[in-house]
């Protein structure tokens, strides 16, 4: 009996501390609109985590900050130039594809996380950095968030338009939800960050390129796979231009070629290949032109002579042309943007990073062009908005790494005809290695127009060192990268 009544008693206990819980949860009757303390209880479990892991759970999460914001919208200023666009799916159709479904219930998931309501706008690129430059001016909370393609969005930093991400409470930038490189290439000498990427967004992985090779050409020169290369770390330019000569070789004659490089590609980025950047932050704080080296010279001329001279490419100045040159079966290689994949589904192809420069270049690059939609804080939003700012970009960057990266992955990967264990492979290769150019995004003194200055043509190449010594030249470079060095003052 005394078991009995000391049971009884635990469970009243039990039930008076559940109803007080209860009770003081709930929002002030009064405070329709404003921010709570609370975590909503229709949301993910791990909506409420205050700490960045549970015991015993060593997988990082957001820490974000608890607070709900009354249903309040969220509004996002968007260039759009890609399909699906990179960040709003607002209704599902029967036509949806998988990437869109996942970023429609991400969507949905940080809306009823967060007790807001996303307002996506959409423009021009243009007209985009216009809205964007002219907010600074008005009125205070215009807009909450901004994607735009890379060196426009840049451009907007130098008008006082964006915030440095590192003020923006709840954002974690060391979590590997944001892009390492991005935050590493794209931020000031004094480590402000004005322009960010993420998981938030599949854009950045599809603006990356990479190389197409035709698995069937391949085979029937017999000759060596690019995986075997890459696996072995010896996928450099001697065993790109080794395939590229073998399967030229076994369809002389008919027509075929090798290789097919493009105005903007191929040749006119070979330089990145070499573990050398445009502009690389020296310990006092200043940029040094370290392509202005004789490797990196030497790396341009030999791609370029082997696209112009060996006679086992095409050079092919319209992108469409070269792309139905790969898709025609006419070459077996082509380089270009992970998000042309949908193009290549009737090829048996495979999909490898760039080849290195030679075997004294550490890691595999994937270089990601200024014109990836890039993503940045409107400086005109207020204290108490940037803490909802903080908590929504950072459940759309760490549910994107749960759900949107990893679709997109397996929906480039459909596009094969016969799908491979390496593909998936190259993304986790490409997350860690990929390049962001900041001489590409700021483009000071045109130093970010290097392929388009060198013409890339067979009959006007001007090569790498003369370029950069136009560049350079009379201390304009320095010139022009003088406000970016103010931004840390």
């Amino acid at each position: 009996m005394k078991k009995l009544l000391f049971r009884i008693c635990l469970m009243m206990l039990a039930l008076v501390m559940v109803l007080g819980a209860v009770a003081c949860s709930k929002a002030d009757p009064n405070g329709e609109g404003q921010e709570t303390n609370t975590t909503t209880t229709d949301t993910v479990s791990t909506a409420g985590d205050s700490d960045n892991t549970t015991p015993g759970d060593t997988e990082l999460k957001p820490n974000f900050s608890g607070n709900t914001y009354g249903g309040r919208d969220f509004t996002i200023l968007n260039c759009a130039p890609l399909k699906p666009d990179v960040l709003a799916v607002e209704r599902l159709t029967g036509k949806s594809n998988s990437v869109e479904k996942a970023i429609y219930e991400r969507n949905t998931t940080v809306e009823e996380q967060f007790d807001i309501n996303f307002v996506f706008l959409h423009d021009s690129e243009k007209n985009v950095k216009d809205l964007l430059d002219t907010s600074a001016l008005s009125e205070v909370d215009t807009y909450d968030f901004i994607g735009n393609q890379g060196r426009t969005l840049m451009s907007s930093v130098f008008r006082g338009s964006l915030v440095d991400w590192n003020d923006i409470p709840t954002i974690n930038l060391d979590a590997p939800w944001w892009s390492q490189g991005a935050r590493k290439s794209l931020g000031t000498p004094g480590g402000k960050v004005f322009v960010m990427n993420g998981d938030l967004s599949w854009g950045y992985y599809g603006g990356a390129g990479g190389m197409y090779f035709n698995k069937d050409m391949i085979e029937n020169a017999h000759l060596t796979s690019p995986y075997t290369y890459f696996e072995e770390n010896n996928w450099t330019f001697e065993t790109f231009f080794q395939l590229v000569k073998g399967v030229a070789d076994s369809v002389s004659g008919d027509g075929r070629s090798g290789y097919v490089s493009q105005k903007n590609r191929g040749a006119s980025i070979a330089y990145t290949l070499t573990g050398l950047k445009a502009l690389e932050l020296q310990p006092d704080g200043r940029y040094i032109v370290e392509i202005k080296n004789q490797r990196a010279y030497d790396a341009m001329d030999i791609f370029s002579s082997f696209v112009f001279e060996s006679g086992y490419c095409i050079y092919e100045e319209d992108l469409s042309s070269a792309r139905n040159m790969f898709k025609g079966e006419v070459v077996a290689f082509f380089d270009d943007n992970i998000y042309s994949v949908a193009s290549f589904s009737d090829v048996n192809f495979g999909f490898v990073l760039w080849p290195k420069y030679d075997n004294d270049v550490e890691n595999y690059v994937a270089h990601v062009g200024s014109g990836a939609t890039t993503f940045a804080i409107p400086f005109n939003t207020s204290e108490d908005n940037r803490k909802c700012i903080g908590d929504v970009v950072e459940g759309l960057a760490y549910y994107g790494s749960k759900t949107v990266v990893p679709t997109y992955v397996d929906n480039f990967i459909s596009y094969q005809k016969a799908p491979d264990q390496y593909t998936a492979q190259m993304f986790d290769v490409l997350k860690k290695n990929i390049d962001f150019n900041l001489a590409d995004y700021l483009n000071p003194a045109s130093l970010g127009n290097i392929g388009t200055l060198m013409n890339g043509k067979p009959d006007q190449y001007s090569s790498l060192a003369v370029t950069i010594e136009k560049l350079t030249a009379n201390g304009q470079l320095e010139v022009a990268l003088q406000p970016w060095y103010n931004l840390d003052k």
